[in-house]
């Protein structure tokens, strides 16, 4: 499974998907660290990833075609 993650997923989870064989993405080695969460999404979704995130006090908005809806992420 290819993962994507955000700038607060802890290294240690991107060392220990990686020894599962999983592909991982850092997300500050992909894309600025001020990007929008739209582009990350959009990036997320064009590189076939699962995006992980770890706000643990912001909830990032995602957009479901016409409908918007928080999202906690994964």
């Amino acid at each position: 499974m290819k993962f994507l993650l955000d700038h607060d997923v802890p290294d240690d989870l991107s060392y220990l998907l990686e020894q599962l064989g999983h592909d991982v993405t850092l997300l500050r080695k992909a894309l600025p660290r001020d990007s929008y969460d739209e582009a990350v999404f959009r990036f997320a979704h064009e590189a076939g990833c699962m995006l992980l995130i770890c706000n643990r006090d912001r909830r990032v908005r995602a957009d479901r075609g016409s409908q918007r809806r928080l999202s906690r992420g994964i």
